[in-house]
């Protein structure tokens, strides 16, 4: 079969595998609403910016915090 002939047939099965798809609105599933966040949304934003703040500088001083150690023991020696 060329492949001339076969691009009806393919096209025809790509359109019956679309058609077979269920298409309406999502529903829910579990007992729990969805949330996109892992936790639940802080009610004090001050307190929540002020941990985020730590915890974001604290990773970022990290590799300086390291290497200052090091240069700090090489000149121990």
């Amino acid at each position: 079969m060329s492949l001339l002939a076969r691009a009806p047939l393919m096209r025809q099965s790509q359109q019956a595998l679309m058609r077979s798809r269920p298409v309406g609105p999502v529903v829910p599933r579990g007992a729990h609403a969805y949330h996109h966040l892992p936790f639940a949304w802080p009610t004090n934003k001050a307190v929540w910016g002020a941990k985020l703040s730590v915890f974001l500088l604290t990773g970022f001083a990290t590799p300086f915090i390291a290497a200052w150690y090091q240069l700090w023991v090489l000149t121990l020696d």
